[in-house]
């Protein structure tokens, strides 16, 4: 495709020509590649993926909304535009990944670091066993029921049946907030007893 300035590829955008959407975003992929790790540097955690990703997002907005009458340069509107999605994408995923966290109790979570025990070795279901896995968890399992009150108990084994929030509140007689309260009194509990 001939070199063609943004502008002229923008009409020919608008006029359905999609190798000239392919030769606008092969124009700006630099700098989307550029703007993704100048926030980088600021956002921790923000995954290039989802970055190049909401830049491609970014400059599509930016084609469909530019309007020449408004006194700004296609790039300048094109740079604004990715940048907002780009802090737009890392707000939401980092808001997921917050509230997914902390609604989690980790059965990856490490009880004892000599003889790497996880909680999911323990057995906190009530289920039957081969022998070698009761006789190894039986004592971790006293230790963590003995920190609990009989509820957080009753939770932690719904939490390991893989109940939802909703599921133990509706078995326990309480809200899905006062599960969720539950949860974080044994996380902090269980992580006290194996820091």
């Amino acid at each position: 495709m001939e070199r063609y300035n943004d502008y002229e590829l923008l009409y020919l955008i608008r006029s359905d020509d999609e190798r000239a959407l392919e030769k606008l975003i092969e124009n700006y992929k630099p700098i989307i590649y550029k703007l993704y790790y100048q926030l980088r540097r600021k956002l921790d955690s923000f995954h290039f993926d989802d970055g190049f990703q909401a830049g491609l997002v970014g400059l599509y907005t930016a084609v469909s909304y530019y309007k020449e009458d408004k006194n700004m340069a296609f790039s300048t509107f094109a740079i604004m535009c990715i940048t907002r999605e780009m802090y737009a994408t890392y707000r939401k995923e980092r808001k997921n990944n917050y509230a997914h966290n902390s609604r989690i109790l980790s059965l990856d979570m490490k009880l004892n670091e000599v003889e790497e025990i996880y909680l999911s070795d323990v057995n906190l279901i009530d289920q039957k066993n081969d022998p070698a896995s009761l006789a190894m968890s039986s004592c971790l399992l006293e230790e963590v029921y003995e920190i609990l009150d009989k509820v957080e108990v009753k939770v932690l084994q719904l939490k390991t049946k893989g109940y939802t929030y909703q599921e133990m509140a509706d078995k326990l007689g309480v809200s899905a907030k006062t599960i969720d309260n539950y949860i974080q009194k044994i996380r902090k509990k269980l992580t006290s007893l194996f820091d």
